[in-house]
């Protein structure tokens, strides 16, 4: 993105939220909230639908080409989220698939330990057309919480 077109997230109504990282993939992203899908050009974002990883329920962040480092996960790594009060959230990759969004809707679940990552499909394919979605389910590690 050239710098005539890069724009600070302080332009828009979203805020930082949380960091998410994938050791594995040496990835560290500020996720944001309170914006809608105009945030995705700020960062991903955590779905109001959703809950929030101190929550007992879902998280869906949804990331577009943000998350594109999700093409080279796999089963059993680990994504890391932590809050802004200190909390550290760890969790497992448990499964991927292609969902497509006028088919059928991210489902978010009352006490269930789970992040649901989004990004376009095929990755990197930003186009508002395009309702597929690569999607990495992952528990929390109970074991390892902060």
């Amino acid at each position: 993105m050239s710098k005539e077109n890069h724009r600070h997230w302080t332009k828009s109504s979203a805020i930082p939220a949380f960091t998410l990282s994938a050791p594995d993939h040496n990835e560290e992203l500020v996720v944001m909230e309170g914006g809608d899908s105009g945030s995705l050009s700020f960062g991903p974002y955590r779905s109001s639908e959703s809950y929030y990883p101190s929550s007992s329920g879902t998280v869906v962040i949804h990331g577009n080409s943000h998350l594109n480092f999700l093409k080279d996960i796999n089963l059993n790594d680990q994504i890391i989220i932590n809050d802004n009060m200190g909390s550290q959230y760890n969790y497992v990759v448990e499964g991927v698939g292609i969902i497509d969004l006028e088919e059928e809707q991210v489902e978010v679940v009352e006490e269930t330990e789970e992040l649901k990552l989004l990004t376009t499909w095929p990755f990197g394919l930003v186009d508002e057309q395009n309702s597929l979605r690569f999607m990495v389910t992952a528990k929390k590690d109970e074991s390892d919480q902060n």
